[in-house]
């Protein structure tokens, strides 16, 4: 391989064992953010596609204000009593309780 990328054997290995670059190392942490950001979207996406098929489609609200009720109800429920297989089947306010 060395050969190939016409460099020396311990060129390579110094190269392969040195440290990351600050830029490099600001990459990962970029990307670590990202990741982080993905996670955290992905479960909101997930939320409101839940919302929106258990307690919005299908349905014809009067007003504002009953669609405002429906969307607390449904909420309220989500928190307390929906489990979650992401929370090991347990609702969010349970996987609290038992992890804090």
């Amino acid at each position: 391989m060395c050969k190939k990328l016409e460099v020396s054997r311990s060129g390579f290995y110094a190269w392969a064992k040195r440290a990351p670059s600050e830029h490099c190392r600001r990459d990962q942490a970029l990307l670590r953010l990202i990741a982080g950001h993905f996670e955290e979207s992905n479960g909101i996406e997930s939320f409101f596609h839940s919302l929106k098929t258990e307690a919005i489609h299908g349905r014809r609200f009067s007003d504002a204000m009953q669609l405002d009720t429906a969307v607390r109800r449904y909420i309220e429920r989500y928190n307390r009593t929906r489990i979650h297989s992401s929370l090991a089947y347990m609702s969010p306010i349970d996987y609290e309780r038992t992890n804090a």
